[in-house]
């Protein structure tokens, strides 16, 4: 991975020096039994329920919450859920760590985008929690200005983006710095 937009992966067969590749088929068979096993798209493969106990004991609250789980489950069956969690499964296997963005989507009510070690930097509370995450992504001038602008205006983008925009070169690449942090 990498964390600016300008750092590019200039090719090259990275796996030159690979010996045999019994570390890449591990890899792969682990990260299969973990989707399959932690989130297999055709079982229901969470419950939930209320922090307190009274609650989730009463029938109604009951269908309620199974109803609710039965949403979620089409929501993530509809969207690119489980694409992604293969892809996060695949880099706590590799990296021992994952992190993934999910934003709401016109068509598919979630999308979530699965990030590579490497893109982003986390930080974390007093208590090692992490609570932080920063990443630069590459968009174009038009991606933005429809993701941003339109919603909170001009002064969230960089002058190098409104002069491309004002010169219609939409297709112009554009760096998107994110940071998600606290409330």
């Amino acid at each position: 991975g990498r964390f600016l937009a300008d750092q590019r992966n200039e090719g090259g067969n990275r796996f030159r020096r690979v010996m045999n590749e019994a570390g890449i088929i591990a890899k792969e068979i682990t990260t299969a039994g973990l989707h399959n096993g932690i989130s297999s798209p055709s079982l229901p493969w969470f419950e939930l329920s209320f922090e307190d106990q009274k609650y989730s004991d009463d029938a109604e609250n009951k269908r309620w919450l199974t109803e609710l789980r039965n949403r979620m489950l089409r929501v993530f069956r509809s969207s690119n859920a489980y694409v992604a969690l293969t892809s996060i499964y695949e880099e706590i296997v590799a990296f021992g760590t994952a992190a993934a963005i999910v934003d709401q989507s016109y068509d598919h009510i979630i999308h979530v985008t699965p990030l590579t070690w490497g893109q982003y930097y986390l930080a974390t509370d007093q208590h090692g929690l992490v609570d932080t995450m920063f990443r630069e992504e590459q968009k174009t001038v038009s991606q933005v200005v429809n993701r941003f602008v339109r919603k909170n205006g001009w002064q969230v983008v960089t002058p190098e983006i409104r002069r491309a925009w004002g010169a219609g070169r939409c297709e112009a690449p554009g760096a998107v710095r994110r940071a998600i942090l606290p409330r």
